[in-house]
């Protein structure tokens, strides 16, 4: 086979490709409901709700498409990720180092399943995307972001996290002598029996189809 015959087929099957995985978006968008996760922001999940129950249960199907572009988060609910096609890495905190992350790569299939206070940060090799299956129990508590201050990690409830994005605040404000003052504040961190938030509407779709 020569090179250019090589290129003409490579080529071919990058179109089916995109064209199988087209038909897969348009049947998964007209079967369930469809919302980019985040939602104000560059999507980095496709999530379809294939079932939504009472106090926040549901079951969801997730395609990871790029790497999460905010700080570690926990959760507000356990929950069971079914590893379906493809791979990630997660970023954990180590739990014998309080203030140090782990980098662990998973690939499917797998089987897990967290717990509210589990954190991490998903992040993909280039060029890939994971598919998952997500079994999502009862809401427990708030749930928020794990940032720096300083040499602390401080927590974040979720609200005030998106709010200071949107908004373009970085915590940071001019000290009296004109240089910028570290203004974080830590938010209380939430225990199980915390109330959760309503559900945020849906946001309109964001997603673009390669």
């Amino acid at each position: 086979m020569t090179t250019s015959t090589r290129l003409i087929e490579r080529e071919r099957r990058r179109t089916r490709t995109c064209n199988m995985k087209n038909l897969v978006y348009r049947m998964l968008d007209r079967l369930f409901k469809y919302e980019p996760i985040p939602k104000h922001e560059p999507t980095c999940l496709h999530r379809w709700i294939l079932w939504r129950g009472q106090n926040g249960r549901g079951v969801y199907l997730h395609e990871f498409i790029a790497n999460e572009p905010r700080d570690p988060h926990d959760h507000p609910k356990h929950f069971i990720s079914i590893g379906l096609k493809g791979r990630y890495q997660e970023i954990q905190h180590a739990a014998d180092y309080p203030d140090r992350w782990k980098t662990v790569e998973y690939r499917a299939p797998w089987i897990r399943r967290f717990r509210p206070d589990h954190v991490h940060r998903i992040e993909l090799r280039p060029g890939e995307t994971c598919w998952t299956l997500a079994i999502v129990g009862p809401t427990k508590r708030d749930w928020g972001f794990h940032t720096r201050d300083k040499s602390a990690r401080v927590w974040i409830g979720h609200k005030e996290y998106n709010d200071r994005r949107l908004n373009g605040a970085n915590g940071k404000q001019k000290s009296a002598n004109g240089e910028e003052a570290e203004t974080r504040q830590s938010t209380p961190k939430p225990t199980a029996a915390s109330p959760a938030p309503g559900t945020p509407s849906p946001a309109a779709r964001g997603r673009s189809k390669s």
